[in-house]
């Protein structure tokens, strides 16, 4: 169902928002949960340009911090 779809899309984007602010271990595991299911699920969509800008961002939080909160 395509309203699904984007409402899943949507949740996703927002959480990705604001797992920054998660531990490490959390981020990684969003980081491939997103990579592997959501980001072909995103293609073709309006909010693929918004996912893929906030995992990209994720991921450069993740690479940066030496740290484990």
């Amino acid at each position: 169902n395509d309203m699904a779809r984007m409402v899943k899309l949507a949740d996703r984007i927002h959480n990705l928002s604001e797992s920054p602010m998660a531990n490490r271990k959390f981020q990684a595991k969003y980081i491939k949960e997103t990579q592997d299911w959501y980001v072909d699920l995103a293609r073709g969509t309006v909010f693929e340009e918004d996912l893929n800008r906030e995992l990209n961002n994720l991921i450069k939080v993740y690479e940066n911090e030496d740290y484990d909160r």
